[in-house]
């Protein structure tokens, strides 16, 4: 499940440097939306999850980006806020690695 949360060219453990910008760091909201969509699956597990997001249906099925990017951004906080409570510590976030041309 963890797995779908990152895209396949690029699994949880990273044996090189990414050679193109997608996932959940992906620069289109509709090249997001698979992964936003599987990290979706997994918190509405965890305790305490916002009711926005619990009630949420699949993001794959919904074409309004405002609301996709409103359930972006609470789960993000979400996210942040519980791995900080939990570890102690920052999450590390998606980022755009600087591609050279």
């Amino acid at each position: 499940m963890v797995n779908n949360v990152f895209p396949p060219s690029r699994p949880f453990h990273m044996k090189e440097l990414p050679t193109k910008v997608d996932g959940l760091a992906a620069s289109n909201l509709a090249d997001r939306v698979r992964y936003l969509d599987a990290l979706r699956q997994i918190v509405c597990r965890w305790p305490n999850v916002p009711p926005s997001i619990q009630s949420s249906p699949s993001l794959l099925d919904l074409s309004s980006a405002p609301f996709l990017e409103k359930i972006e951004r609470e789960m993000a906080q979400f996210y942040c806020q519980t791995f900080y409570e939990v570890s102690g510590r920052a999450a590390v976030l998606p980022q755009k690695f600087p591609l050279r041309a």
